[in-house]
């Protein structure tokens, strides 16, 4: 056996161990006595045959051989002795007990002890080797959660073709000099290669390391690139290292492994210091010192300027420098790079015995120049061979003026031999000529590499072109060419194709065409799968240098440039992208449920890289995006699409970074979103108004200063009253009346209202009713105007003619043929002037005739625009002729006063003085001017940003300045200098700035926010801040009630009306929508008109904690309970009155069933001294004495469930019917649900398991039990059907039996919208269909057929409304429209 293998050794030992246990039982059936014995041998036989059977499917096993040869030997032994003998064989033939057991019972006893030795050695050892497997893919689970970029490798196959070893006999001085340095323990820690681009610094790099993993040392590189993805960031540099350096150290390995342990998200998403010192710098500490023989662990960073993140890039060099023990722990770190600024002062911050530096240009030029002398030979050796040329081409005269062009940079050899040796078409000896030639056109350092570019572009376009085609031709390049070198990830031919869809170019094949009479400077790999590139970052240096690309037709804007990419990814992505692309089998499908090769088909490299950079392109173009643009519309129809692709590709957070940068670049002209109530004597901020639903489109204050309208972007109308620090209604936007713009009346007891479909409402401000409906008008609403008397209202509709209407009466008493865009009345209402394109018309109230028609200098579009009559009356101030100037014409003639320069203006209410911002190169400021004199008496302050609106305190004392950067300045008029004027804008999100007095001189500032917060302007305090907790739906679905710290709000889903309550609790509406009952402080319980907003009736009774209350169906009847008095009384709607008291629960007879009369409404009949107390054990009622409630369908019955037995009472006779047995407890009861015909009650329990006990009221008796695995959910009748739906499925309650086509037809109407038991999904039918983000979810929600109201846990109300749409292929799939 000792020739045979380990591996060998126990397949045999497993063959011989199942001999052995089948001649065992051999024995057993022959031999009467020895049995147990003959057992005990045969078991552990059997047993080691088991373990070793195992055992064989492990290749490296930890076993020694000596114990597998002594194993084996030991039952070989056992099986000779077990074999039977010829003697036996012969006699079994003549059916003769022959067999005899060869062991005596303690040879037995010996054996069985060896083999148990045996046994326990082989499964120690197999537990050993699973251990082993399960260790090492505990490891490469956490080494895999180490970030990696593949490419970033010296000798990935990117980096292989783009980076050249050194030719043989090239810079072998600086090769020697690096490798030298990583053999000197006692040296330099790092080593800094600088050179200018193109000198040849990423080809040393490349040839050192490739020299260094010849010779087998721990090596780690990472070649950085600008403009490719990851190569370009730091993000993932330390993780990449570090992960190649574990592969070449096991106990470096270690010490990484449980760092990553102990954080698991360092890897990943950590920052760039934490992962230098956690996974770099610490495991080297940690780990055992290196013997001073051993080879260092050596890094390798190439190109460390091309890392665009200027941050990251700093943070690197400072850890760098600010690690003193680096050389302790005999890491060698080489870094090339040119000699960038910010790179060379954090190396002059490192101790010059911390690192070395060697300057590529510092090299004797005669030793580069003969390097590159070398290089050049071989390159036109190659040419000359492939074009068999003369033996004597080139000539030394040529190789000498190419070796002095190149200037010591080996890009420009480079560039040219490619440029030489060109397409099989080319003329090597004419293009040489060429090179030799010419002559450089600028006197930077890069002359001649520049002028060896411009030969190159110049060529690719060389032919009989017409100077028109030469410039289609320029342009086609700078389209091509420009898009190319800017991308952030290159593409392949075919997504280039795809992407840029050129005009000129027709096909992909045309594109690389045109692309390859660039092969000097670009790379075009064979395989067409490969993206195409740059050769060398000088060539993208050059044509985006103004002062080096001379020609202008090669020349790239980058900026114009970046934005044409985005404008290419959003027309790529809105061309591609649908719902579902991926075709998965629902919603909740998870990421990394996915198929990757599924994603990989479906988003090709063109698609998915549009969809990662298109707002990176953007942000480079200074794109602004604006409503109605192409990233609007691309946003409004294919948002969730890209988001979804972004989720596919494992992308989100940048998809959420993405968004943020896109909000930076968001125009804001109208963004008002928070109002500041200032002091104007102190300066000091009053108080802060920030709405909780969406971003201000626009705000009003009344002109009393009480009350301020605030219009949300999605059409929300809040009305906040500033004295009481509270909203008093709230309207939303409904599917077809979202609302544009408010306006106040002048005693602002009015508010005007006007939608997009071009309903105009006239509300009172007092309670929120409707005063008039003004129709009329079919296009969006666009201004209001109210007259200073109250008595008109001016409505501009977008391109209809202007109506006047009577706001006493809401009727229309004129329309004027005009087309305008803004209005104004005259302070004494008799004038009105009004805009159109660029003429102003001006007509008299009292005579309805036009006083005079003006035009001015240029078309009128800014709303922002004067149009606005002096406070005497006398002036009417207008555009000026020219921009940013004022015109002042007279208001009755329209005869020109004066001009001034301006952007905006202000009156002062003696109309003697006007301010006007002014912008220069000194900056903008406000002058002051004398409006008879025409002469500027003052100019105040030097502020950044344009002035959007100025406005005088109404006692002329101060001046408020609100700009478009979102700065608000106070000045004292009556004194020198501004007051510290407030920034109310710190988040760099330019934006126009409204500001205005009250009546009282405080100063109001609206600017951009969040949630409603209310501070106590003496202490800072936070006196009221909104946060929600409950919420639940009418019975007819059309109305939300939500309650928020004693505030209920009502909410019309249809036409988004929302009403407020203050002070209630426990809030509930009527079915028909028309009336809202709830709880006060003192226990009243209150009835409320809810299209009127008025009371109606207070009931009084209960003594203390109503816990529930309840409407009848019909709406006649409110049940109230209270756990303090323990009775249920049930109230008239219609009169306010008391009509019966029932106690909530009834000990046996203690109460008469003989009927009440039904027109009895005192509380006589049942008087709370009939039920005694003494007659209710206290064990028999829980300590909480919660209640369930519901009324039967016909109004007539009501369960009342309390305590252990619910009890059935008749609501018109006030007798009690009978009580439902059976129960542990009936606050086990979840819900109650009747029947329509109100025959059957269902209770739906969780008393023992989950269950729904189902009830005949005819007979009084329980007939069914549905018994469920989870938690029930509902349980619903539906009309027409003997059916009780469980969570959708149906159970039958009658005889006759159910059909498939009946619950398929009457389960339509059940609703299968829930939330899961995570309370992150919406699901449909038990399917996850809609994922919550966390500020979303909340346990508290209520269903109606399609619509799900969710209260979430930051107060946040969320409406969902699922409705179906059709993907590209035309199926239907649930859409959630949310309002919120």
């Amino acid at each position: 056996m000792e020739g045979i293998t380990a591996a060998a050794s126990i397949i045999a030992i497993v063959q011989i161990s199942e001999e052995v246990g089948k001649l065992c039982g051999t024995y057993i059936r022959g031999v009467r006595h020895a049995q147990k014995e003959i057992e005990r041998l045969q078991t552990k036989a059997l047993a080691l045959h088991a373990v070793l059977k195992r055992l064989e499917n492990e290749p490296h096993t930890s076993i020694d051989g000596k114990v597998i040869k002594s194993c084996c030997d030991e039952l070989s032994s056992i099986k000779e002795r077990l074999q039977p003998r010829k003697k036996q064989v012969a006699m079994k033939r003549f059916g003769l007990r022959a067999l005899k057991w060869p062991f005596t019972s303690k040879e037995v006893d010996l054996q069985v002890q060896a083999l148990e030795q045996y046994l326990a050695l082989f499964s120690t050892s197999l537990q050993l080797d699973i251990f082993s497997k399960i260790t090492d893919a505990e490891q490469k689970r956490l080494l895999d959660t180490l970030a990696y970029v593949g490419d970033a490798l010296f000798n990935s196959y990117e980096n292989d073709r783009k980076h050249r070893m050194c030719l043989k006999n090239t810079r072998i001085q600086i090769l020697q000099e690096i490798m030298d340095w990583v053999a000197d323990s006692s040296s330099h820690a790092i080593f800094w290669l600088k050179g200018l681009a193109g000198s040849g610094k990423s080809t040393i790099a490349a040839t050192v390391a490739s020299g260094l993993r010849a010779k087998f040392m721990p090596l780690a590189t990472y070649f950085f690139r600008r403009g490719h993805g990851d190569l370009a960031h730091a993000r993932k540099l330390i993780p990449t290292l570090v992960r190649q350096l574990s592969q070449c150290s096991a106990s470096y390995q270690q010490q990484v492994l449980s760092a990553v342990e102990d954080e698991p998200g360092l890897g990943q998403s950590a920052s760039l210091r934490d992962q230098y010192e956690k996974l770099l710098i610490r495991p080297l500490r940690r780990m055992a010192p290196l013997p001073v023989n051993h080879d260092p662990l050596c890094i390798v960073m190439d190109a460390l300027d091309e890392c665009d993140e200027q941050h990251d890039l700093r943070t690197l060099l400072r850890l760098l420098a600010g690690t003193d023990d680096i050389p302790t722990l005999r890491l060698k770190i080489l870094v090339t790079s040119r000699p960038e600024l910010l790179i060379r002062h954090g190396f002059e911050r490192m101790s010059t015995i911390f690192h070395r530096d060697l300057a590529l240009q510092d090299v004797p030029r005669a030793v580069v120049n003969t390097d590159i002398m070398t290089f050049l030979k071989h390159e036109l050796k190659e040419v000359q061979y492939d074009f068999q040329l003369p033996a004597d081409w080139p000539t030394p005269d040529d190789m000498n003026t190419l070796s002095r062009k190149a200037g010591g940079l080996f890009i420009f050899a480079a560039t040219s031999c490619r440029y030489i040796g060109g397409s099989p078409h080319a003329k090597p000896q004419e293009r040489l000529r060429q090179v030799c030639a010419s002559v450089a056109t600028n006197k930077l350092m890069t002359n001649e590499l520049d002028q060896m570019y411009t030969i190159v572009l110049q060529n690719s376009i060389k032919g009989s072109y017409t100077e028109e085609e030469r410039e289609a031709a320029g342009a086609s390049f700078g389209y091509v060419v420009g898009c190319m070198i800017l991308l952030f990830d290159p593409l392949p031919v075919a997504e280039l194709f795809r992407l840029l869809q050129d005009p000129h170019i027709d096909s992909k094949e045309e594109l690389e065409g045109v692309l390859r009479t660039l092969h000097a400077v670009i790379d075009i790999p064979r395989d067409t799968g490969c993206p195409v590139q740059i050769l060398h970052l000088s060539f993208h240096d050059y044509l985006l240098g103004s002062n080096r690309c001379l020609d202008q037709l090669f020349r790239i804007d980058e900026k114009k440039t970046h934005r044409i990419l985005a404008g290419n990814c959003l027309r790529l992505l809105k061309s591609t992208l649908y719902r579902n692309m991926c075709g998965l089998p629902s919603p909740g499908t998870l990421q990394e449920e996915v198929d990757p090769l599924t994603v990989k088909k479906t988003l090709p490299p063109g698609v998915e890289y549009a969809c990662r950079r298109w707002v990176e392109h953007a942000l480079q173009g200074e794109s602004v995006v604006a409503d109605n643009d192409d990233v609007y519309e691309f946003l409004q129809r294919h948002f969730l699409h890209w988001l979804e692709c972004m989720s596919l590709m494992g992308r989100i957070s940048e998809a959420i970074v993405a968004m943020i940068s896109l909000a930076a670049m968001t125009e804001l002209d109208h963004g008002v979103s928070q109002l500041d109530l200032w002091d104007v004597q102190t300066g000091n901020c009053q108080s802060h108004l920030k709405p909780s639903i969406a971003d201000l489109l626009m705000e009003n204050i009344s002109p009393d200063g009480n009350l301020v309208s605030q219009l949300t972007n999605d059409g929300t109308l809040m009305l906040w009253d500033i004295a009481r620090q509270e909203y008093r209604f709230t309207i939303e936007p409904g599917p077809n009346s979202v609302s544009t713009t408010t306006e106040f009346s002048s005693d602002g007891q009015s508010l005007a209202l006007g939608f997009r479909n071009g309903d105009l409402w006239l509300l009172n401000t007092q309670k929120g009713n409707q005063q008039h409906r003004l129709n009329g008008h079919s296009a969006e609403i666009e201004d209001l105007t109210f007259s200073p008397d109250n008595k008109l209202m001016v409505s501009i509709a977008k391109d209809e003619p202007t109506r006047v209407w009577d706001i006493r009466t809401g009727s229309q008493l004129v329309t004027k043929q005009v087309l305008a865009v803004k209005a104004a009345f005259s302070p004494d209402s008799k004038l009105l002037a009004l805009v159109a394109d660029k003429t102003v018309y001006v007509w008299d109230i009292v005579l309805s005739e036009c006083r005079f028609e003006r035009e001015f200098g240029y078309h009128y579009y800014d709303k922002f625009a004067p149009l606005n009559f002096s406070p005497d009356g006398k002036l009417l101030a207008l555009p000026g002729p020219e921009v940013s100037t004022i015109q002042l014409v007279d208001a009755l003639t329209g005869s020109w006063r004066s001009t001034f320069n301006g952007v905006c203006h202000a009156f002062l209410s003696d109309s003697e003085m006007l301010a006007t911002g002014l912008g220069g190169a000194k900056g903008y400021r406000i002058c002051l001017w004398n409006v008879q004199s025409q002469e500027c008496v003052s100019v105040l302050g030097s502020h950044q940003y344009r002035a959007h609106a100025i406005r005088f305190s109404p006692d002329g004392r101060y001046l408020a300045l609100g700009d478009r950067g979102g700065i608000v300045r106070l000045w004292d008029l009556q004194k020198a200098g501004s007051l510290p004027g407030p920034e109310v804008e710190s988040n760099n999100s330019l934006g126009r700035i409204e500001v205005s007095f009250l009546p009282n001189g405080a100063l109001v500032a609206s600017t951009h926010s969040g949630k409603v917060r209310i501070y106590d302007s003496d202490t800072g305090k936070c006196r009221f801040e909104y946060k929600g907790h409950s919420v639940s739906l009418s019975p007819d679905g059309f109305t939300v009630v939500s309650m928020s710290n004693d505030v209920i709000r009502l909410l019309d889903t249809e036409i988004g009306y929302e009403r407020c309550f203050q002070g209630g609790q426990l809030p509930v509406i009527s079915p028909d929508g028309q009336q809202a009952a709830f709880v006060s402080k003192d226990d009243s319980i209150h009835i409320w008109d809810i299209q009127d907003s008025t009371s109606l009736f207070i009931f009084k009774g209960h003594s203390q904690e109503i816990s529930s209350l309840i409407f009848s169906p019909n709406g006649k009847l409110l049940a109230s309970h209270s756990k303090r008095d323990k009775n249920v009384r049930l109230w008239n709607t219609g009169t306010g009155n008391s009509v019966f008291t029932f106690p909530s629960y009834i000990p046996k007879g203690s109460i008469s069933e003989d009927s009440i009369s039904e027109d009895s409404i005192s509380e006589d009949n049942i008087s709370e001294d009939n039920i005694s107390e003494d007659n209710i054990s206290e064990d028999s009622i829980s300590d909480d004495l919660g209640v369930i409630m519901a009324f039967a369908p016909s109004s007539e019955l009501l369960v009342i469930a309390c305590s252990k037995r619910p009890q059935l009472w008749d609501v018109l006779a006030g007798c009690h019917r009978f009580e439902f047995n059976g129960f542990v407890r009936a606050h086990d009861i979840d819900n109650i649900v009747f029947s329509p015909d109100s025959r059957f009650v269902a209770f739906v329990t969780y008393t023992s398991g989950h269950e729904v006990l189902l009830w005949d009221l005819n007979i009084g008796q329980h007939v069914l039990t549905i018994s469920c695995s989870s938690w029930i959910s509902r349980a619903e009748f539906v009309a027409g059907i003997d059916a009780l739906f469980v969570d959708g499925q149906a159970h039958k309650i009658g005889s006759r039996e159910l059909s498939r086509a009946q619950i398929a037809h009457h389960s339509r109407h059940i609703s299968d919208l829930q939330m899961d038991e995570s309370c992150n999904w919406i699901t449909k039918s038990s399917e996850k269909v809609l994922w919550l983000p966390p500020e979303r979810r909340g346990f508290r929600y209520a269903v109606w057929r399609n619509k799900i109201a969710i209260f979430s846990y930051s107060g946040r109300l969320t409406l969902l409304t699922f409705e179906g749409e059709p993907d590209a292929q035309g199926r239907d799939h649930e859409k959630a429209d949310d309002s919120n």
